[in-house]
């Protein structure tokens, strides 16, 4: 499986100087598998600068005051040319989440929502998924954060 990974500022330096034995330690969906591959995408640069192999399994784990999965990457491979936003775009015409726009986006009582979630409730609600004819009921689905936005509470 390809996984997107989101890197942050502080990071892209020591990604794309990387060496074939330097290991990081990095956020993923909790199916990521040993082995899978990954695009190290930084959202200071919009473009994908570096491939990457996952090295070990999915622990819980927090980054920042989140909950969230982590696993070693490694075998970081920079890429010849940065990819763009804008190619995986015109490219990958089926990936919604390059297209995503929060500015767009109704928010309406996502921050209860968001709280609901902190505390262990399950949240029921319809999400975009652009113009896919691919998904199924049984699908999953990953919601990826690129860059703080502003949220407010309307309930």
């Amino acid at each position: 499986m390809l996984h997107v990974l989101i890197g942050q500022e502080a990071y892209l330096e020591r990604v794309t100087n990387a060496g074939p034995n330097d290991v990081f330690r990095w956020t993923l969906p909790k199916t990521a598998q040993v082995g899978d591959m990954a695009l190290l995408y930084f959202p200071s640069e919009s473009a994908v600068v570096a491939c990457a192999e996952v090295l070990t399994a999915p622990e819980p784990g927090t980054f920042g005051a989140a909950s969230v999965y982590m696993s070693d990457i490694g075998k970081v491979a920079k890429l010849d040319g940065r990819v763009t936003l804008e190619e995986l775009k015109v490219r990958f015409k089926d990936w919604g989440w390059p297209r995503w726009n929060p500015k767009r986006a109704e928010w309406g009582s996502m921050a209860s929502e968001a709280s609901r979630t902190t505390l262990g409730d399950g949240v029921a609600t319809s999400w975009s998924c652009g113009n896919t004819k691919r998904m199924v009921p049984g699908d999953r689905l990953f919601l990826m954060k690129l860059k703080p936005a502003r949220l407010r509470q309307t309930d």
